[in-house]
C-alpha cells in the first residue's frame, strides 16, 4: 500500500476469502473505514474478529482510539459494534443514500485497550 497510515485485515478459510477490514490510523486516532463478510460466513464471528484485529493493528500504529460509521438502519452493524464496546459519539445527517431516501450515519468510537506490559 502507498500509504502506510492504511492497513487491511482478511479473512479466509483454507483458500476462500471471508471477509475483509479497511482502516487507517494516524495521530493518534483510527478510523474503522469498510468491513465486510461474505454472505455464507455472517453470524460466525468473522466480522467480530475483524473488526478486534483492526483495533489491535491500529494499536500497534499508536491510536488510543476507533471510531467508525454505520447507517442508522444496519441493526446488525450496530449492535456488533457495541458488542465490541463501541458507543454512540454523533450523527452524520442523511449521511448515506437509500432506496427510500436518505439514512443518518452513527458515528461509534471506543477507546483501544492498553497493553498490560
Amino acid at each position: 500500500m502507498e500509504n502506510a497510515a492504511v492497513f487491511a485485515i482478511l479473512s479466509r478459510s483454507e483458500r476462500e476469502v471471508q471477509g475483509f477490514a479497511l482502516a487507517w490510523a494516524a495521530a493518534g486516532d483510527a478510523e474503522l473505514l469498510t468491513v465486510a463478510v461474505v454472505p455464507e460466513a455472517r453470524r460466525r464471528g468473522v466480522g467480530a474478529a475483524l473488526v478486534t484485529s483492526a483495533g489491535v493493528a491500529a494499536l500497534v500504529r499508536g491510536a488510543a482510539s476507533m471510531h467508525l460509521e454505520v447507517a442508522e438502519d444496519n441493526a446488525a452493524g450496530r449492535a456488533l459494534y457495541a458488542k465490541l464496546g463501541y458507543e454512540e459519539a454523533g450523527r452524520r445527517a442523511a449521511y448515506y443514500a437509500g432506496e427510500g431516501g436518505s439514512v443518518d450515519a452513527i458515528v461509534m468510537r471506543r477507546t483501544l485497550p492498553r497493553p498490560l506490559v
